[in-house]
């Protein structure tokens, strides 16, 4: 239903620009460090956040290390085998 769909997105407006703008602070965070000379990255409750994927190809010899659940680290490596 439109009325339902509608609903939902504005509801998930608030929760998206909050995610958006936290996890810019973290990546302008990250790359201040970086710069400083820092090789490693611990990331800490991964999710499904994909820094681990994207910083060695801009960051090369970077180490990412996550640190998550062993569900979600699955999902991730499963959503890697069929990447295009």
């Amino acid at each position: 239903d439109h009325n339902e769909r509608a609903a939902f997105i504005l509801r998930a407006i608030p929760f998206t620009a909050t995610s958006l703008v936290t996890y810019r602070y973290a990546e302008d965070c990250l790359e201040a460090a970086l710069r400083k000379g820092i090789s490693q990255c611990v990331i800490l409750g991964a999710g499904l956040d994909s820094t681990a994927l994207r910083l060695p190809e801009t960051w090369p010899g970077v180490r990412v290390f996550e640190v998550d659940h062993p569900a979600t680290q699955e999902l991730k490596k499963d959503l890697e085998r069929f990447q295009c």
